[in-house]
């Protein structure tokens, strides 16, 4: 699925946005259309990983950010339940007796409590992979394998649509792939990939977006030539294009000091608590 609109009037007096909503082969499909001689090759700024690569793990997927994501869950893993609410049953075992039931010799003669399911809202994760290029790819990385563990997490609580966004721009202008992820169940491998390996926004979407929604020209800016009024309004467009009335869990463009990167065990909890009602132990 790929769908591209063009010159729509923005949220953002007097601007215009560009969009292409897809799914990952539809993902694959937008970046294939870009000129062999704009690709970008392999290199530390993208992670070491270039558009052609970068492009086969997007249809195949890559396990390799996974282990981080990984090792994010374990250090939360005490804050997710099975479940999400706690029902009393019989049972052969438990907390207090059933006299009748025991009187009468039947097994389930004890009530004891479980975790049980129940339904909750789906949620709408919007995660920005645009980063400034002071941001290490180590950082990126980091950061996406953070996000990984959030979805994954929320995922055992709530329903889940999980969106990829990559945004740019001119003043005026934002352009931005929307690529939705597969959560049902959470496609491991190609999610971890987009999230977490930084030749997805570098090598992959920067050139595509360029070159397919700005007709090539683009000098390196943030959408609308703002990042400031791009993140202000980027949640409300995004969700009313993508889902509209879903709640939605928009994670901004990454900057220096953002928690994410800086602690994200700490940014992993404030979140699981305020989306996924799960509150430290």
């Amino acid at each position: 699925m790929l769908n591209i609109q063009r010159n729509m009037a923005s949220r953002v007096d007097g601007s215009k946005e560009h969009l292409a909503i897809c799914d990952l082969p539809g993902f694959a499909e937008f970046c294939d259309g870009l000129p062999e001689s704009k690709r970008k090759r392999a290199s530390s700024w993208n992670g070491g990983q270039g558009f052609q690569d970068s492009l086969r793990h997007v249809r195949t997927g890559d396990m390799s950010g996974v282990p981080a994501s990984d090792r994010f869950m374990s250090e939360i893993e005490s804050m997710i339940p099975v479940t999400a609410a706690w029902e009393t049953i019989d049972s052969v075992v438990g907390g207090a007796p059933i006299v009748p039931a025991y009187i009468a010799g039947h097994p389930l003669s004890m009530r004891r409590r479980r975790r049980t399911a129940v339904e909750t809202a789906p949620l709408s994760v919007l995660a920005e992979l645009v980063a400034s290029a002071g941001i290490s790819a180590a950082n990126m990385a980091k950061r996406g394998a953070a996000i990984l563990a959030l979805v994954r997490a929320l995922s055992a609580v709530r329903p889940v649509e999980l969106w990829a966004i990559l945004a740019i721009g001119t003043n005026g202008v934002r352009a931005t792939a929307c690529v939705r992820l597969d959560t049902s169940p959470l496609d491991l491998a190609r999610a971890g990939h987009v999230l977490t390996h930084p030749s997805v926004p570098r090598a992959l979407a920067y050139d595509t977006i360029q070159e397919r929604l700005l007709d090539g020209s683009w000098d390196g800016q943030w959408a609308f030539g703002n990042v400031d009024t791009h993140r202000h309004s980027a949640r409300d467009t995004y969700i009313a294009a993508l889902n509209p009335g879903s709640e939605a869990l928009y994670v901004p463009p990454v900057y220096a000091h953002d928690e994410s990167i800086t602690d994200p065990v700490a940014w992993l909890k404030k979140h699981l608590a305020e989306y996924g009602g799960i509150e430290s132990p």
